[in-house]
Order: C-alpha cells, then sequence, then structure tokens
C-alpha cells in the first residue's frame, strides 16, 4: 500500500465505521509528546471517502499541534461493512487495545450491517466478523443471540403482515428476501393462516375482493373453517363468494398473462426502482470516471480502471443476450452470420446460372 502525505483538513471522522466507544485524552497527548520530540507517528489509515479506519488519536496529535499535512495510507473497503471490519481488526491487534464492550458493539453492529433484508448473514460473513473483533464462532452466536431474537421477532411480524395482505408464500419470501421455506417454517410457529386472514377480514368488514388462494384445496379448507367459524350467516355467503372470485380472478389471469397481476405489480415497481438505482449509478459513472479516463496520460492506469467495469459489461451482455431470447428478438451477430450465409447461397446460384447461360450460348 501506497503511503501519502495530504492536507489534514480532508481527513474526516466518521462514527458508524469507528470502533471505539470513547476516545483516550491519555492517548492523544503521548502521541503528541513523541511528535514535541521530533519522533515521526506511522501513517494513519483512510478509506476512499478519506474516513479514518486506524489512527484517530494520532489524527488528533496532529490537530493538537496545528500541522498542516498527515502521512496517510489509503485501504479499499467496499462499503461501511468492510470498513468497519478492517477498523475493528486493526485497533484489535495494534495501538491501544479495545475494550470487551466495544467489540462486543462492533460484533452487534457488523453483524446488523452484514445482514439483507430479514435474511441472517452467511456463515462465512459470520466468520469474518468473528476474526475482526477478535473472538471464536460460538462467542460471536452468544453475542449476537439477543439481536437475532428481535430480527426473527421482527420477520414473524412482517410475514404474518404480508401473509394477511393476500401475498403467497412465493411472493412474502421475495419481499423479504427470504426462502419459501422460510416463510413456512414461520407460519408454523405462529397462529397466522390463510383462513384466520379470512376472518380477520370479514370482521373487520374490509371491502377484499382477493385472499390469494391460488388452488381448489386452498378454496376448499377456507370453505370448511367459515363453516365452523362464528360468522354470521349473511356475512358467510359474502366471504364465500369472494373465496371462489378470489381463485378464480387469479386462475384466469395466470391462464391469460402467465402470472396474476397482483405479482406483475409488485415485480413492475421492484424493476422500476432498480432501473432507477441503475441510471442513477450510470449518471455517477458518466461524469467521474469518464472525466478520469480522459485525463489520464498512463495507458496501464487506464487499462486498471477499465479492468474494473468488466464484470459490468459483461453482466450487461448476457442480460441482453437473455432479453433478446425471450423476447423474440434474434442475436446480431446470428442474425449477420444468417445474412452472409444468404448473399453466398445467391452468389453461387448467380455464378451457376452465368455459367449455364455461357455453356448454352456456346452450343
Amino acid at each position: 500500500m501506497e503511503e501519502k502525505t495530504i492536507d489534514i483538513r480532508l481527513v474526516k471522522f466518521d462514527p458508524v465505521i469507528y470502533p471505539r466507544s470513547t476516545q483516550s485524552a491519555d492517548e492523544i497527548e503521548r502521541y503528541a509528546e513523541l511528535i514535541r520530540t521530533g519522533t515521526e507517528l506511522p501513517p494513519i489509515k483512510l478509506d476512499h471517502r478519506y474516513r479514518i479506519v486506524d489512527g484517530y488519536h494520532r489524527w488528533q496529535a496532529h490537530l493538537k499541534h496545528h500541522l498542516k499535512t498527515i502521512r496517510v495510507i489509503f485501504v479499499d473497503t467496499a462499503d461501511d461493512f468492510e470498513a468497519l471490519q478492517m477498523a475493528s481488526y486493526l485497533n484489535a491487534v495494534q495501538g491501544m487495545p479495545l475494550t470487551k464492550d466495544d467489540r462486543r458493539k462492533n460484533a452487534i453492529k457488523l453483524y446488523q450491517m452484514a445482514c439483507h433484508g430479514f435474511a441472517p448473514p452467511s456463515e462465512k460473513k459470520m466468520k469474518e466478523i468473528a476474526r475482526a473483533v477478535g473472538v471464536s464462532w460460538q462467542t460471536l452466536y452468544r453475542w449476537t443471540a439477543e439481536v437475532r431474537k428481535k430480527r426473527k421477532h421482527e420477520r414473524g411480524e412482517k410475514v404474518t403482515e404480508l401473509r394477511k395482505q393476500g401475498k403467497t408464500q412465493e411472493e412474502t419470501a421475495r419481499i423479504l428476501g427470504i426462502s419459501q421455506r422460510t416463510v413456512s417454517d414461520v407460519e408454523r410457529t405462529t397462529p397466522f393462516s390463510k383462513n384466520s386472514q379470512m376472518r380477520i377480514f370479514a370482521r373487520e368488514g374490509k371491502n377484499n375482493n382477493s385472499f390469494g388462494f391460488t388452488s381448489r384445496r386452498e378454496c376448499l379448507a377456507a370453505m370448511q373453517e367459515l363453516i365452523k367459524s362464528d360468522i354470521p350467516s349473511c356475512e358467510e355467503e359474502i366471504i364465500q363468494s369472494k373465496i371462489i372470485s378470489s381463485y378464480t380472478q387469479i386462475k384466469i389471469e395466470r391462464q391469460r398473462y402467465g402470472i396474476d397481476m397482483e405479482t406483475y405489480r409488485h415485480f413492475r415497481q421492484e424493476i422500476q426502482k432498480h432501473t432507477a438505482n441503475i441510471l442513477t449509478e450510470m449518471d455517477y459513472l458518466n461524469n467521474n470516471v469518464i472525466g478520469l479516463l480522459a485525463q489520464l496520460k498512463d495507458m496501464k492506469l487506464k487499462l486498471n480502471i477499465s479492468a474494473l467495469f468488466k464484470n459490468i459489461s459483461d453482466r450487461f451482455e448476457e442480460f441482453k443476450k437473455h432479453y433478446r431470447y425471450v423476447m423474440g428478438v434474434p442475436d446480431f451477430a446470428e442474425s449477420e452470420s444468417k445474412l452472409d450465409s444468404q448473399k453466398k447461397i445467391i452468389k453461387i446460384m448467380t455464378k451457376m446460372l452465368q455459367q449455364k447461360n455461357t455453356t448454352g450460348g456456346k452450343k
């Protein structure tokens, strides 16, 4: 990693990635005294946003002496998770040791950062977190027990809420970023079911025309539950009609469109949201990266930047290929190949006709 000297005013402190709950005035004074004696302190470490990853007390000591520059080393971090992970690790193996309370707080914060929606971190991520805070995997599991319990409860409430809205298990899993099996497991441990959903709509008097029943078996089970329930007969007839209407409507939509309209609308909103995010990122790349490439004179540096975009280019080409296939649009290269073949055939046939005419003329 290359060492640089930069303007000290560029350095930023972000508590989100700082691994300590408090700063030490004694440690700052110790470094300040070393500077007074002419000792050169080790460079501090910053991420690409100039945020301190390691070296807060050294930075404060420089400020105390009103120094205008500071030696730094930039480290590669993709996001806050990686920045805090590196900060926790570096502060655990060098300098003033982290307290046990700080390590526990960092472990919990890293765990929460590593969660995607309601999906827990992978085993690989858990091991990375354990290594960063300097504890065993078992200790990490014990430290995060409370937050995991809370997230599990929140996940159960969200699953119940979505299922009450008429979402299928598959739709619920997709929205929450978890597996359909997890949704099924949650339902087995909670009192909610589609039949209880039916009673909730009936008792609250909601004018809901879709209960999300997608099979004949589900409809029959709902009918049987309706008969057993204490719902008044006048409401019972309305609910029966809604159950049948719900299943019939979804069945018609799936036969006609391939999927039901509720699922289509959900996917359309998700695609619209992600497309907007991609366009925003593309604007950033266009405004910043292209300008950087235009300024760079060294081809090696240009190629290093270009290598970062290879995956994007490859994935985009793969997406275009699949898109053309499902839309029935022929691949350009394939079309060009067919066109070339047709031209060759026409050329051969023209030549044969010319030869035949020449032979006929001689006779």
